[in-house]
């Protein structure tokens, strides 16, 4: 059911939460540190992924792909290309 994201993120909440008394561990935002409203965020991704996937129309993902629009294709160059430079200039 956790992902093995979500558990460390909330280990890491358990473990730091009771410590943070303005120490600097993280800004506040509206009232809330940081790790705070990125567990929100994440979950607020997950309800609306969800919410996208039941509102598919019946056979909708597996319809046939169009062909891609010249902005789509250099989307699609400029995301490939930075994620091969991320994977070569890994540290090892």
């Amino acid at each position: 059911m956790w992902d093995d994201g979500a558990v460390e993120f909330v280990n890491f909440i358990m473990i730091f939460l009771w410590r943070d008394v303005g120490q600097g561990f993280s800004a506040e935002i509206l009232g809330a540190h940081t790790y705070t409203w990125s567990m929100f965020i994440y979950w607020v991704c997950v309800v609306m992924m969800g919410a996208l996937l039941v509102t598919m129309k019946d056979g909708e993902a597996t319809s046939t792909t169009r062909p891609l629009r010249p902005l789509e294709r250099l989307t699609m160059y400029v995301l490939g290309t930075t994620g091969l430079v991320s994977i070569v200039d890994l540290p090892g």
